[in-house]
């Protein structure tokens, strides 16, 4: 599967204070990077793109038309704004392509299938995690020294 790279203006939402500001963002096929405007030399902020967890319209700004939001895996929320709806769902689109258990706009009913084997043929079989040796168990439920147990007491 190609992942598409994309690129152009959308307003993201900075916080209460600041609002709804103007960012130039670029897809590429490794990383989601938004610039504070379109020639400037280094990004504001980049997010690898396999730590995108999922993309949807969002709905937490009603006043807003053609607004979506790109959730990490860290759980960090990005929120943008296209100039049309077409090109929302095109972001969206380009955004989840490369996250196979999510619904994308134009999924064929064979790709559809394709993952669901991909999918039944990786899971393998649970395997049972030893347990912990005894002295490691010990370990892990005694407290660490406090510095003042390390520093020798003479000096």
């Amino acid at each position: 599967m190609a992942l598409q790279t994309k690129e152009g203006p959308l307003f993201k939402y900075r916080n209460r204070l600041k609002g709804w500001e103007y960012r130039y963002f670029k897809l590429t096929k490794s990383y989601l990077h938004y610039y504070e405007a379109q020639h400037a030399p280094s990004p504001k902020q980049s997010l690898v793109r396999s730590e995108i967890a999922s993309v949807s319209r969002c709905t937490s700004f009603p006043d807003k038309n053609h607004c979506f939001q790109l959730v990490s895996k860290s759980h960090d929320k990005w929120y943008m704004v296209a100039n049309s709806e077409s090109e929302m769902e095109h972001w969206i689109k380009a955004l989840t392509a490369h996250i196979p258990d999510l619904p994308s706009f134009e999924r064929s009913e064979p790709e559809k299938e394709r993952l669901e084997e991909e999918e039944t043929e990786s899971a393998s079989p649970t395997v049972p995690v030893p347990p912990l040796p005894q002295y490691m168990a010990r370990l892990m439920n005694e407290m660490p020294p406090s510095y003042d147990d390390c520093v020798s007491k003479d000096s």
